[in-house]
């Protein structure tokens, strides 16, 4: 029967690996203390980056509102062409009978202009 020393023993192979490496330890410990020090700075940073973020989806938001605003105003303009161009041209044309004493065709016009509203 052989010896619970022998260099062929599970526990002598076992303890010859940990006694030749001592710094596997140390090395794996390091490296995880690296891994997150690499970590919390990257978080650091991410962290002085959010308020100039933030403020750039603030301004984004803000244009955003305002080109919105503008392009509802386009959209009513654009629903409404044809009854402003009705009043502008009514216009027109009452400025030029009312200039020729075409009184008969302003009567006719402005009847028009009832009927627009």
């Amino acid at each position: 029967m052989q010896r619970a020393t022998s260099q062929s023993s599970p526990l002598f192979l076992s303890l010859t690996w940990k006694l030749s490496r001592p710094n596997y330890h140390h090395h794996w410990h390091s490296s995880r203390t690296s891994s997150l020090s690499s970590l919390s700075s990257s978080l650091d940073a991410l962290i002085s980056y959010l308020p100039a973020f933030e403020n750039s989806a603030r301004s984004i938001a803000k244009d955003t509102r305002e080109m919105k605003k503008e392009r509802r105003k386009a959209a009513l303009v654009l629903e409404h062409d044809g009854k402003l161009y009705a009043v502008l041209s009514l216009l027109l044309l009452l400025d030029f009978c009312v200039r020729n004493h075409n009184y008969a065709d302003v009567l006719l016009l402005a009847l028009r202009s009832n009927s627009l509203s």
